[in-house]
């Protein structure tokens, strides 16, 4: 099988956000991760429809693993990136 050449990621942006709040507690940490997406995706001046792939890697707990994906199906809408 033949190597294909593969041209490397650079992120044009990243955001943070951290609550007061216990890091596996999703009310709070749903709105400020959608919320990093956002300041990431303003950062990099490009809309939710040029992101083609997210690589999800929240806390590894039920509530941190939905809050991700409820923060992420909010903001990108249906349907996710892959």
């Amino acid at each position: 099988m033949p190597v294909r050449a593969v041209q490397p990621f650079i992120p044009r942006s990243w955001a943070l956000a951290l609550t007061a709040t216990v890091v596996t507690s999703p009310t709070p940490m749903l709105e400020t991760m959608k919320i990093a997406m956002e300041l990431a995706l303003a950062d990099a001046d490009l809309p939710p429809s040029a992101i083609g792939y997210v690589n999800a890697h929240g806390t590894g707990t039920q509530h941190g693993d939905i809050a991700e994906s409820q923060a992420t199906a909010n903001l990108f809408r249906q349907p996710c990136p892959n």
